[in-house]
């Protein structure tokens, strides 16, 4: 579980935003080959997925990299930068 705490100690309104970005070590340390990963996602994911342009969220998207609930990670995943799952029927990974 991830968790965070804002506390506006003065008397004037505090406009505050932050994100979450979990990173993953891959490959794992014990030797597998770097396709043998997977993630395991609590609930299929069928939204497609939005790309980046310039930093920032742009018009275009692209599939979902889920097959049911498993996404098997590989190096072409992210040719396009960071995967962002801003639709996520998930609460839990395994």
């Amino acid at each position: 579980m991830i968790e965070a705490a804002v506390l506006n100690v003065g008397k004037d309104i505090l406009p505050a935003s932050f994100g979450f970005h979990p990173a993953f070590r891959w490959p794992l340390p014990y030797g597998a080959l770097r396709d043998a990963h997977q993630i395991r996602f609590e609930r299929p994911e069928t939204e497609a997925l939005p790309t980046l342009v310039d930093g920032l969220l742009g018009p275009r998207v692209r599939p979902t990299p889920l097959k049911d609930r498993l996404m098997t990670l590989r190096d072409e995943l992210f040719a396009e930068g960071a995967l962002i799952f801003d639709r996520l029927e998930s609460r839990s990974l395994e």
